[in-house]
């Protein structure tokens, strides 16, 4: 096994820092938990409370879940678990940088499924479905990074095309619960990962799960039990006060990922850059040029956000507003400042 390098996350590690503008991160920042964390850690694999209100959340039974490290122990494993050396996996380009780069890490021939710009990012099943067979697809709903939305829909009948041909559809719908759409897990021939992360706040909970038919799972299972059999206490007990406050936390997240947009569209066109609809807390605006140098100068300014070469569309930016208003006020300020400075006179880069 080799894995490509995790470019997205090395730059983010490197150009982070106390006190920069943080527009590159794209979680929802919920309030704190304020109840009392448990001081008994001897839960040695998992407080079973969370198996059963992630089954309940998603109408499915427990059986077809298994809780997860967050969703990138979940994508792990399901690649993992499923994918051999030469086996077809289609990806999504643009797409999240992990979902690109594990089916290469085990050996699978990739066979990217373009979202076009000109379309709003969309998925189009006729491509999905010039793409097959394949052993896998590995696909975002929301899409990530552009925020599009996939009606269910249209993934229902692409999941039935896959389970005929006894393949698997796995669509990461950690950012899904910022619309009300309805969750694919429960469909033959998928897998749905998820996590607290993205939209409850709960990123430090690693609480995440996989939702599939129940032979998967306990394949899924078996393969967990060499590398992580169990889970923090403390994180549990901090995810199941979030489950149990879902629509208050989830209604704080649609309602900033709604005004948190109309603050940044104003920015992104005042500079130039094409923005595209989003139902997420993020977005993916073309500002054209060289967009990693951009990324590099602005982080050297106190701006971070995330270039579109990392998600294989270099001339666009993934920008996220999941923080606190004041915080975004005060990031869209200094953006504003940096992009008037490195572009004195004005307009889109090219």
């Amino acid at each position: 096994m080799e894995f490509p390098p995790f470019a997205l996350l090395d730059f983010l590690k490197t150009h982070y820092r106390p006190g920069i503008h943080n527009l590159a991160t794209s979680h929802f920042h919920g309030p704190p938990v304020d109840e009392p964390l448990p001081s008994d850690l001897n839960l040695a694999f998992g407080d079973p409370r969370v198996r059963s209100e992630v089954a309940a959340l998603h109408g499915v039974a427990e059986a077809q879940v298994l809780i997860t490290a967050g969703a990138s122990e979940a994508n792990f494993l399901l690649t993992a678990t499923l994918l051999r050396r030469g086996d077809r996996c289609l990806i999504e380009t643009p797409g999240y940088p992990p979902l690109r780069g594990l089916p290469q890490g085990f050996g699978a021939r990739t066979i990217a499924v373009e979202r076009r710009s000109a379309d709003g990012f969309a998925l189009d099943p006729e491509a999905v479905r010039a793409a097959l067979p394949a052993r896998m697809a590995l696909f975002t709903n929301l899409h990530n990074p552009s925020g599009a939305l996939t009606p269910r829909e249209v993934l229902v009948a692409l999941a039935a095309e896959f389970a005929a041909r006894e393949a698997l559809l796995v669509v990461d719908e950690v950012f899904l619960p910022l619309t009300t759409e309805l969750t694919l897990a429960g469909t033959p021939g998928t897998a749905v990962t998820g996590s607290l992360s993205k939209c409850w706040g709960g990123t430090g909970t690693r609480v995440g799960w996989i939702i599939a038919d129940p032979r998967l799972i306990e394949r899924l299972a078996h393969l967990k039990r060499w590398s992580n059999p169990g889970h923090g206490a403390a994180g549990e007990a901090a995810g199941l006060v979030m489950l149990a406050q879902r629509e208050t936390r989830l209604g704080a997240a649609r309602q900033r990922a709604t005004k948190g947009a109309q603050a940044v569209v104003v920015v992104c066109r005042r500079h130039g850059w094409e923005w595209y609809p989003t139902h997420g807390h993020y977005g993916f605006p073309r500002a054209g040029g060289d967009t990693l140098a951009l990324a590099y100068a602005l982080a050297e300014r106190g701006v971070l956000l995330t270039p579109g070469d990392f998600f294989g569309l270099p001339g666009h930016l993934r920008l996220g507003w999941g923080v606190p208003a004041n915080q975004l006020a005060a990031a869209l300020e200094a953006l504003d400042a940096a992009l008037a400075a490195l572009n004195p006179n004005g307009g889109a880069r090219s």
